[in-house]
């Protein structure tokens, strides 16, 4: 993919708040990662190792949040991408259908 071409069709993207949000969308799942990585350190640190079970799951949950939020986020920006294209595709094609009938 040419990458200044996308660069340039975000920058005159149609839904930039569907951007905003998606981006929005992966800093709270961040944020919830990382309470949920402080409270896995926190049940290690309090408990010791008799409770490591649940702090792997928790360190675990954590990582697919974080993971999970950034694939959400890339797949609603890919989807936007998608949307703009076409947008900008028929764009295209009414200019060249105006200029074939002058």
């Amino acid at each position: 993919m040419n990458k200044p071409f996308l660069a340039e069709l975000r920058a005159a993207s149609v839904y930039p708040d569907l951007r905003r949000f998606a981006a929005l969308f992966e800093i709270l799942g961040y944020v919830l990662a990382f309470a949920v990585l402080v409270g896995a350190l926190m049940t290690a640190s309090h408990n010791g190792p008799d409770d490591s079970h649940n702090a792997m799951v928790s360190l675990v949950t954590a990582a697919l949040i974080a993971v999970g939020a950034r694939y959400v986020k890339l797949s609603a920006c890919m989807f936007i991408d998608m949307a703009d294209a076409k947008i900008d595709m028929a764009r295209m094609m009414r200019e060249q259908g105006a200029n074939k009938s002058e």
